[in-house]
């Protein structure tokens, strides 16, 4: 009782403090001259809200890299919605982390699994990145996870490892469904060690059948991993009853995406609830464990970041941690780290892209404002004072002002690439 009143306790009053220095909102720039539309401030608004930063030796610098400090120091939760591939936004994070870590920032959330996070926060905890590297290796290659198989996501999370003051593990919180090519390594895991011999004997046949076809959790048969499931019922076997309680999950939320049947925005409303569900699990473990409310920096695709209804349509990861925050007493920062001008960005098949096109077509009124050199971070806290300056923009970008506070913009960032070594096996023909 003591212990829940003195955790109880400490959210209140951390919480007190972080919402009471939080940095207030500026007021927009100038009132609107007579005979002017609102649309006509715009420029003025952007000129008012934009700051630029550097990334020199691995740390944020400059009046951007002051102003993100502050704002993160005095949130509880950062949310990073990203576009993915890009190794320039990765390092951003990266530089923005060692920022966090030192304002009391321990956990950092990441866009996979807890199987897979549990297994890369061991090896970066044993060998750093060249451990993680040969884990893959040795286990299905870039297949086995999303992201972490880019060396500059890898990095983030070895960044996170080694400064992360909590005092338990882990530090890295997988908060996804597993992932669709990391079934042939589950399945080998519990194959070679269940207790139950039938469950080994099941966890052999659909191991071999997933090895190579990186579509199989997708397209295979429920009754599969139910009569795998059914055999683990003994305690030495929770853990793995647990893996393969996910591994369904997953398979039903796949299943849309791989031409099995099903509702896509069903698919992806129990993914987003899946993730709200895994971060309380680790919040809580993280709370008894530290005695006091973990700061947590997340980093997601950005659509998993918006407040209210993402682009899938569905209530999205970032609104519910950021409505969590207001419970607690305390305020979730969210940015939008976009691919800027001259960036490139990969993906886990095929050739890298560029991000020109698909930036004029989301953020073309800001390219005036852009900086070709430096990071542009644009606070969207104003806009939202003065809405009639953005309406006539297309409804993507009103949306994206309505559910983040700042933008940011990271230009000439190369796309991701993977470790040294690792490389992408070819999906079989659908």
């Amino acid at each position: 009782m003591r212990l829940a009143l003195a955790i109880t306790l400490s959210v209140f009053l951390s919480g007190a403090a972080w919402a009471q220095d939080y940095p207030p909102t500026p007021p927009p720039a100038a009132q609107l001259p007579q005979g002017a539309s609102p649309s006509d401030l715009l420029p003025a608004l952007i000129e008012h809200s934009r700051r630029t930063a550097r990334i020199e030796n691995g740390r944020l610098t400059g009046d951007g890299a002051v102003f993100l400090r502050a704002l993160g120091g005095q949130s509880q939760f950062v949310l990073i919605g990203e576009e993915h591939g890009n190794a320039g936004i990765a390092e951003f994070a990266t530089a923005y982390w060692r920022d966090l870590s030192e304002e009391g920032y321990a956990y950092h959330a990441i866009e996979t699994d807890p199987w897979i996070a549990e297994r890369l926060e061991r090896a970066l905890r044993a060998g750093g990145v060249e451990a993680w590297t040969r884990y893959l290796q040795e286990n299905g290659d870039v297949a086995t996870a999303p992201f972490m198989t880019w060396a500059a996501e890898a990095d983030l999370a070895a960044a996170a490892v080694a400064s992360s003051g909590a005092r338990r593990t882990p530090t890295l919180w997988g908060l996804d469904q597993t992932f669709i090519g990391a079934s042939n390594l589950f399945l080998r895991d519990i194959a070679a060690n269940a207790r139950d011999p039938e469950a080994r004997r099941i966890a052999t046949v659909l191991a071999e059948q997933a090895r190579g076809n990186l579509s199989w959790l997708g397209t295979s048969s429920p009754q599969q991993l139910a009569d795998l499931r059914a055999r683990l019922n003994g305690r030495r076997d929770a853990r793995y009853a647990e893996l393969v309680d996910a591994m369904i999950v997953s398979q039903r939320i796949y299943q849309p995406f791989t031409g099995a049947g099903g509702e896509a925005y069903l698919a992806n409303l129990e993914r987003e609830t899946l993730m709200k569900r895994l971060f309380l699990e680790n919040y809580r473990a993280a709370e008894r464990a530290d005695g006091a409310p973990p700061r947590v920096m997340f980093k997601f695709g950005a659509s998993h970041m918006y407040r209210g209804a993402s682009q899938t349509h569905v209530p999205g990861l970032g609104g519910f941690v950021s409505e969590f925050a207001v419970q607690n007493g305390t305020s979730a920062l969210s940015l939008y780290v976009a691919c800027g001008p001259g960036g490139r960005t990969a993906s886990l098949q095929g050739p890298a892209g560029t991000c020109d096109d698909g930036f004029a077509q989301r953020f073309g009124y800001l390219a005036p404002y852009i900086s070709a050199d430096e990071i542009t971070v644009i606070d969207l806290r104003p806009w939202r004072m003065r809405p009639g300056r953005w309406t006539h923009l297309p409804a993507q970008a009103q949306q994206l002002i309505d559910s983040f506070d700042v933008l940011v913009i990271v230009p000439n960032g190369p796309p991701s690439e993977f470790l040294a070594g690792l490389s992408m096996p070819s999906l079989p023909p659908s």
